[in-house]
C-alpha cells in the first residue's frame, strides 16, 4: 500500500452502499485519484496506519459515508427575482446565494439542477463553483422558462432589454412564430442541458382563473 499526495484514507466510517442496498459499519476506505480504491473492515488495518501521513487521514468515527445526493429541482437565483436590476444585484442577495450554495455539500448534496434562473448569472455561478471560488455542488441548469404570453408563471414577466442583456432572460414568451431553434442554440452555447416549459392551466390556488396555453399548432 502506498498513498500518493492526493490520496485520502478514511478511518472507521459507516458506509452506505445504495447500489447494493447495504450498510457496513466501521470500514476503512482508501480514496485514490478521487475515487474509492479499496474498502476494508477497520479491525484489519491497524498495522498499516503507521504508514499514512496524518494529513491524509480522516477520522470517520460515528460518521456516515454515502454517494453524493442529487437535488433535481432547485431555484438558486429566481427567489430573489425583481424587474429592478439594482435590487437584483444587491450585496445581501449575492451573499445569500453564496450561503445557499455552501449549504448543499454538508448535507451530502453534490449535484443540483436549477430550473429557472437568468442564464448568464447561473452560468457564472457554475463556473465559480467549478473553479473553487465558491463552495457548492455541481450545477446543471435550464436558464429561462418557456411559456405563452400571460402563461405560467403569470407573476413573472420577461425582463426588459438591458436587464436581460446583463443577467440573461428569466422567461421567454413564445407563439407559433417564435424561432425556438435560435433560443435553444443560444442556451446550449451558454451551457444549458435541460429546457423548462411552463405548461400549466392554473396556479393551483382556490378560485384562481385559468392561464392561457399555447395552441396545438
Amino acid at each position: 500500500m502506498s498513498l500518493l499526495g492526493n490520496d485520502l484514507y478514511i478511518r472507521q466510517v459507516n458506509l452506505l452502499d445504495f447500489s447494493r442496498e447495504e450498510f457496513a459499519a466501521d470500514r476503512d476506505i482508501w480514496v485514490k485519484d478521487g475515487r474509492i480504491h479499496k474498502i476494508w473492515p477497520s479491525r484489519s488495518t491497524d498495522q498499516i496506519l503507521s504508514l499514512i501521513n496524518p494529513d491524509q487521514l480522516i477520522d470517520g468515527s460515528g460518521r456516515y459515508l454515502s454517494p453524493g445526493l442529487i437535488d433535481c429541482h432547485v431555484h438558486l437565483i429566481s427567489p430573489f427575482y425583481s424587474p429592478d436590476v439594482e435590487v437584483k444585484l444587491e450585496r445581501w442577495m449575492l451573499r445569500q446565494i453564496k450561503k445557499n450554495l455552501a449549504a448543499f455539500p454538508p448535507v451530502g448534496v453534490t449535484w443540483v439542477r436549477d430550473l429557472l434562473s437568468p442564464i448568464t448569472m447561473i452560468a457564472l455561478l457554475k463556473r465559480l463553483t467549478e473553479t473553487g471560488c465558491l463552495t457548492g455542488p455541481d450545477v446543471e441548469y435550464s436558464g429561462p422558462i418557456f411559456s405563452t404570453p400571460g402563461g405560467y408563471p403569470d407573476y413573472l414577466d420577461p425582463l426588459p432589454g438591458f436587464s436581460a442583456l446583463l443577467t440573461g432572460q428569466m422567461k421567454v414568451e413564445i407563439d407559433p412564430s417564435t424561432d425556438l431553434d435560435k433560443h435553444f442554440q443560444f442556451l446550449r452555447k451558454m451551457g444549458a442541458t435541460v429546457i423548462k416549459i411552463g405548461f400549466q392551466k392554473e396556479l393551483g390556488l382556490s378560485g384562481s382563473p385559468p392561464l392561457p396555453l399555447l395552441s396545438s399548432s
